[in-house]
Parts: C-alpha cells; structure tokens; sequence
C-alpha cells in the first residue's frame, strides 16, 4: 500500500476480507462495501469508497484487475490515491469570532467572566476565564476581586491578562497540530 503520501500518524485499520489470507490496512474515510444479491436486486457490489468532506467516490472491484471479481488490493489502492489528492488535512477548529446566540458579546473569543461563591464564604467572587482550546489542558482563571473590591479598573487589567493567556494557549495549540500534520 503506497501510505506514504498521507500524512504520518494518519489513522489505519485492519479490515479482514473474506476469502483473503491477508489483513488490509485501510486508512480513515475509505470504507468497504460489499452489497449482496437480493429478492428484488440480483446484482452484487463490491469496492472501496472514498467519504471525505461530502464527496463520495466509489471504486469497483471489477473495474481494477482481471476476471469477473477484479482486485480489492488494486481497488483500494485506487482509492487510497483518490484520498491522498483530495486529502487536505484535518479540520482546525478554533473559533475567531463570538457565537451570536451566546451573551457573552462584550468579550473577545475564548474569555468569559465567571462570578462563584466558594463553600463556608458568604460573598462572591469575581474570575475572567481563558479558555483553553485543547480540552485536556484546565482554563486558567484571573481573578478579579470580590463584589465589595471589584471596579471597572481592575476587571479591564484582568481582561487584558486573560487576552494574553489565550493567545498563548491558541498558538501553542496551533504549534501542536501543525507538528500533528494540520494545517
């Protein structure tokens, strides 16, 4: 299998075909069909498909190799190149402009501010969170005050601390996936 023109890392399985000695690797968005006569339709199918980003293609079997079968090797390897030319990487979602149906419109992507009463505290208090975009990493939290400390100055310099923590964080996490093969 020519696996060299995707991506390293790129995800495989071990697809087991009936009457073949021989485990295929078949890499993600190729899947098997194999469609047997029926009561209303006596014709059978059997291939390869390409589903990637809503386009599909099919590869037939009897279209690649000799005889009334064909060849599954040779098919899959048809659609393993139809993939490695439409491939073009996976998705990276990091969103860069505010959800419309959130009310959080008056902060810049990825902030929000989060009043929380801690257990045995009679008050408030006021954190801007940072959210992480990797959703392993925790999203830190700045604090600003308490409902009696809180004033306008101290919720803008909290607000730029956190603008700086999620810049860092979003081009950590776009060094991360670049290092993955995203683009």
């Amino acid at each position: 299998m020519k696996k060299s023109d995707l991506p390293d890392g790129f995800p495989h399985r071990q697809y087991f075909l009936k009457g073949y000695l021989h485990a295929f690797m078949v890499p993600r968005f190729i899947s098997r069909v194999d469609a047997y006569p029926s009561s209303q339709n006596r014709s059978t199918t059997h291939g390869w498909q390409v589903r990637y980003r809503g386009k599909n293609k099919f590869f037939n079997d009897r279209h690649y190799g000799v005889g009334r079968l064909g060849s599954p090797t040779k098919s899959l390897q048809a659609a393993i190149d139809h993939l490695c030319g439409v491939y073009q990487g996976p998705n990276v979602r990091i969103r860069d402009t505010n959800n419309a149906n959130k009310g959080n419109q008056d902060l810049d992507v990825g902030l929000r501010m989060e009043w929380r009463s801690r257990a045995g505290r009679n008050f408030r208090e006021l954190s801007v969170i940072a959210s992480s975009p990797d959703r392993k990493l925790a999203s830190p939290r700045v604090y600003v005050g308490t409902e009696a400390t809180v004033t306008q100055e101290r919720i803008n310099e909290a607000i730029e601390i956190a603008r700086g923590i999620r810049s860092e964080l979003v081009k950590k996490h776009r060094e991360k996936l670049q290092q993955q093969g995203y683009n």
